[in-house]
């Protein structure tokens, strides 16, 4: 397995990334430009495309001492994320977020990302809100590296915190509450995905995409070890909860043998997210994601 340049351009650097399993080529196109970079795949083989980005956010500095936790995070069209079994993988259930026991999923109005981890405690691992509270201190003290710090458990998984798929609804949805901030984006393909902010120092952060689903994943295997000292910026260590990633994409585990889904009510549901395979002549797959940043 390996990446090289076949050839280099003024605006575009062209790579070719080749594994022996399953024999697929994948050439990728990286067109670099002020505010839109793209990459697009090409296949020798069918491909099972699951692409997602795995960018940190963290609004108040890579360093910051409280993190995400005093950032506040708005997912206004996303009321229903998918359940994970105990080695994260979905159970391909769709719940809304506002059932009895996952509200702490519920990010369809602004809150602040420590109180949504505190409910998770007492959701998700059955805490007294005093010993949810204990622990994200804890958690901040001791920088989240040893086992000790696993306390909250879902569902025998580990570490601490989320790492949900959401299904972004689409803007006619019944579910959607982000109609008037969707009017603000020219392009009506994209729809508003996340809204990230973090008060102190007035920044904040949103997310278009084109994409069905979107990974909230707060960092929570970063353990000050993981990436090594020597890789981060200022020799930093990077700890869980030092980042939250927003990844655009298609459901998680969402393989499906064609394209008609012949199952139960809430396979079909699951369905609306799944991957798409690529075959060469066939059709194409993209989709889009925009960042934009302004000041609060």
């Amino acid at each position: 397995m390996g990446i090289r340049v076949i050839r280099e351009a003024s605006r575009s650097l062209p790579l070719i990334h080749s594994c022996q399993e399953p024999r697929v080529i994948m050439m990728a196109v990286v067109v670099a430009t002020t505010v839109a970079p793209s990459c697009v795949y090409k296949c020798t083989q069918p491909s099972f495309q699951t692409l997602a980005q795995h960018s940190y956010f963290n609004l108040a500095s890579h360093s910051s001492p409280n993190r995400i936790l005093d950032h506040t995070l708005h997912l206004p069209n996303c009321a229903k994320f998918t359940p994970l079994d105990a080695t994260s993988i979905p159970t391909r259930e769709v719940k809304r977020v506002d059932d009895s026991g996952v509200r702490a999923m519920d990010f369809r109005k602004e809150r602040l990302l420590a109180d949504a981890l505190i409910q998770y405690g007492e959701e998700r691992a059955g805490l007294e809100r005093g010993d949810a509270m204990d622990n994200i201190h804890r958690i901040l003290s001791r920088g989240g590296t040893t086992k000790s710090d696993d306390v909250n458990l879902e569902n025998g998984s580990s570490p601490y915190g989320f790492d949900h798929n959401y299904a972004i609804a689409n803007i006619d949805d019944e579910s959607s509450l982000g109609q008037q901030h969707q009017q603000q984006h020219n392009n009506s393909s994209l729809r508003l995905a996340a809204i990230l902010s973090h008060p102190p120092t007035g920044r904040s952060l949103r997310l278009f995409t084109t994409a069905p689903g979107l990974q909230l994943y707060t960092s929570n295997y970063l353990n000050g070890k993981t990436p090594p000292r020597e890789l981060c910026k200022n020799r930093s260590e990077y700890c869980r909860w030092g980042g939250v990633c927003l990844e655009t994409q298609t459901y998680p585990d969402s393989i499906f043998p064609c394209d008609a889904v012949d199952g139960d009510g809430n396979d079909d549901e699951f369905a609306k997210g799944r991957c798409f395979i690529l075959r060469p002549g066939g059709r194409d797959y993209s989709h889009d994601v925009e960042y934009e940043f302004h000041r609060l």
